[in-house]
């Protein structure tokens, strides 16, 4: 939250987020360049180790957003 403050300051715009990516857990939120460029901004990934079994779910189980605001349009 603080990087997401720090970008705000600085003039950049919110695209979308804040929100929990379903694998890696990773907290992100996406922004917008002067040029209407997208770019993620995140943290907090999972450790994987060998010790983790995969397993299979899905495709939508992965397209969507764990928590917070669906992705919106670039338009």
């Amino acid at each position: 939250m603080a990087g997401r403050e720090h970008l705000g300051q600085c003039g950049y715009r919110p695209h979308w987020g804040v929100g929990r990516h379903i694998f890696g857990s990773q907290i992100f939120d996406y922004w917008l360049d002067p040029y209407g460029r997208e770019h993620e901004h995140w943290t907090d990934g999972d450790q994987l180790t060998a010790a983790i079994s995969p397993k299979l779910v899905p495709l939508s189980d992965v397209m969507g957003v764990q928590w917070g605001a669906e992705r919106p349009s670039r338009d």
